[in-house]
């Protein structure tokens, strides 16, 4: 579900300030695009209770299927960062006729606290 591209290099020896991106692309749910649904993104990271929370207007699109992450460590702190995705789905099985689904992965970004 996700395909992460970190927008720079040596991102492991980041110290927390810094800001990256993080490609967020998704293949088609039943023809369905990234596009076409709404959907936010929150970060957080392993080793504390804070985290940030992009909407999907606040992303950078790049086509219906990938949006650019920017993601600030300021907000988030150090520690392994990860993304949990909630998307909602048109369904007419659903009496609202949404189907939310949350996925998380990792970003395979670590942030460390020097």
């Amino acid at each position: 579900m996700y395909k992460n591209l970190i927008d720079m290099e040596n991102i492991e020896n980041s110290v927390k300030g810094t800001k990256f991106k993080v490609n967020l692309n998704m293949t088609p749910i039943d023809g369905v695009h990234l596009a076409d649904v709404d959907w936010d993104v929150r970060v957080f990271t392993d080793s504390g209770s804070r985290s940030q929370s992009i909407k999907k207007n606040e992303a950078i699109k790049i086509d219906d299927d990938n949006y650019i992450i920017p993601i600030d460590s300021a907000i988030c702190g150090p520690g392994t960062y990860f993304l949990t995705l909630s998307i909602n789905i048109p369904d007419t099985h659903f009496a609202d006729n949404i189907r939310t689904e949350v996925k998380t992965a990792p970003t395979g970004v670590t942030i460390n606290n020097r």
